[in-house]
């Protein structure tokens, strides 16, 4: 999709960015950044920090770091963007219950999930599904944090 797309651009102009800074991105920085576009992709995975850090062959605690670093979302926020991302897809283009879209997104509970979407969204996962599934805010806020990666 198109902010999926545009999110692994402003990670490579970051990477070259840095390159051209005479920074180095690390071993490691590259492979967290291999692994963000695995979690995009594969967010509905039942993931955990453990389960990431050792995806990326980091310690839990550098790999927290580098995550922030880089994209300027703790892992589990991250994360959590990306689910509630495939989530508005989910209640744009089906008519299944909240339920189900929150564990089809990965979130372990509808309660849960509809925290983290408020939160994120700044509504609710049904009165988005009224409102036809307007991406705007939530679009800006995520490509604002996503701008922390040329900092």
């Amino acid at each position: 999709d198109l902010l999926s797309h545009a999110v692994l651009c402003e990670l490579a102009k970051s990477v070259h960015s840095q390159q051209n800074q005479n920074q180095k991105i690390s071993p490691s920085e590259r492979e967290v950044l291999r692994f963000v576009n695995e979690l995009r992709l594969n967010c509905s995975k039942p993931w955990t920090l453990d389960t990431m850090s050792a995806a990326c062959r980091l310690k839990r605690t550098q790999f927290e770091t580098l995550t922030k670093n880089l994209t300027g979302d703790t892992p589990s926020l991250l994360l959590n963007r990306f689910r509630v991302r495939q989530a508005q897809q989910f209640l744009k283009n089906n008519d299944k219950n909240i339920t189900e879209i929150a564990f089809d997104a990965g979130f372990g509970s509808s309660q849960y999930f509809s925290r983290v979407f408020q939160n994120l969204m700044g509504t609710t996962p049904s009165e988005y599904r009224r409102h036809q599934g307007n991406l705007a805010a939530y679009d800006q806020r995520f490509l604002r944090a996503l701008t922390q990666l040329q900092r």
